[in-house]
């Protein structure tokens, strides 16, 4: 039974500058996957695409997020809370870190 595999490339663009891309293939092992990738640049992965990619859902896509966070404002709003000010206030840990090295790197170049 054939499935659909993601190959993960590197490749070089010119001038030194790398880009990632992504091959999609339906066979049935991911070593064929890699054999049938005949492009320019460098595999750096092989993996099986799952039903949540194929589906337009999950963690991949941004959109299950808004959603998820809809729904907390519902939740927050039954409970009688300020929805706008619990919910959306609350920077998420990956934008904390973003925030943190953009901060970071303002500074470092304002030192110079």
């Amino acid at each position: 039974m054939k499935k659909l595999y993601e190959v993960r490339v590197r490749v070089d663009v010119g001038g030194g500058i790398q880009q990632k891309k992504s091959k999609f293939y339906w066979l049935s092992k991911p070593s064929e996957a890699s054999k049938v990738y005949k492009g320019p640049g460098h595999i750096m992965t092989v993996e099986k695409v799952g039903k949540e990619r194929l589906l337009g859902v999950g963690t991949f896509f941004t959109l299950g997020n808004d959603l998820l966070r809809e729904f907390e404002i519902v939740k927050e709003i039954d409970k009688g809370g300020d929805a706008l000010e619990n919910v959306l206030g609350k920077a998420t840990e990956k934008e904390k870190i973003i925030k943190r090295r953009y901060n970071a790197r303002q500074r470092k170049e304002a030192s110079y």
